[in-house]
């Protein structure tokens, strides 16, 4: 069962305080040990979602989170002077950082992420948002196919050794982002990380 808490900045100090909630006629409080009752500004105040980033920080509603993405992207070449006009080959596979903010919407928490161009009318839950990369999904990331899923050549009747393009293509990752092995980039890619709260910028 999720814990049931909030945090919202004191009116008089402007310091993120945790607790229980009492709203009433004269303002919004958050309820402290022992008996403690302290009043923040209404507009801050967050609720626990229940889990947690990376580092174990609590994620409450408003924070803002970076979550990393392993993936490798194809491009497709056209000309004349290429055998049936075009061919397609992949790039060097990276790692992409994205940014969010964790909202509560039908009765959920959600990343409200800053490339989301789907239907507004779908989102998908925190708890799913909150990938444990393990090292077939990284391999699989990296791995070289055709986009049809077909194992990948740059042309037809020339045959590529996929294993050894993959493990090439894990030095690469591992080089270029200086990770030591594959735990590592799992360790890295692994979770959401807290990187600030939309009230802090504002106070």
């Amino acid at each position: 069962m999720r814990t049931i808490k909030f945090k919202g900045i004191q009116e008089s100090t402007g310091n993120w305080v945790y607790g229980s909630i009492l709203i009433d006629y004269l303002g919004v409080f958050i309820f402290l040990a022992h008996g403690i009752m302290m009043e923040v500004i209404p507009d801050t105040v967050c609720q626990f979602t229940g889990e947690f980033d990376k580092t174990g920080k609590e994620i409450y509603e408003d924070d803002e989170v970076m979550q990393r993405i392993l993936r490798r992207g194809y491009q497709t070449h056209y000309g004349d002077n290429i055998p049936q006009g075009s061919y397609t080959e992949p790039m060097e596979p990276e790692i992409i950082e994205r940014f969010g903010v964790v909202k509560f919407k039908n009765g959920a928490f959600y990343i409200n992420w800053d490339d989301d161009t789907s239907n507004d009318d779908f989102t998908m839950a925190l708890g799913n948002e909150i990938t444990e990369w393990d090292e077939n999904m990284c391999k699989d990331a990296i791995s070289i196919t055709r986009p049809n899923g077909k194992p990948f050549s740059f042309w037809e009747d020339v045959k590529h050794d996929d294993d050894y393009l993959e493990q090439g293509d894990l030095n690469y990752i591992l080089q270029t982002y200086k990770l030591k092995d594959l735990a590592e980039l799992c360790h890295y890619l692994n979770g959401l990380e807290i990187i600030g709260n939309i009230h802090d910028n504002k106070i």
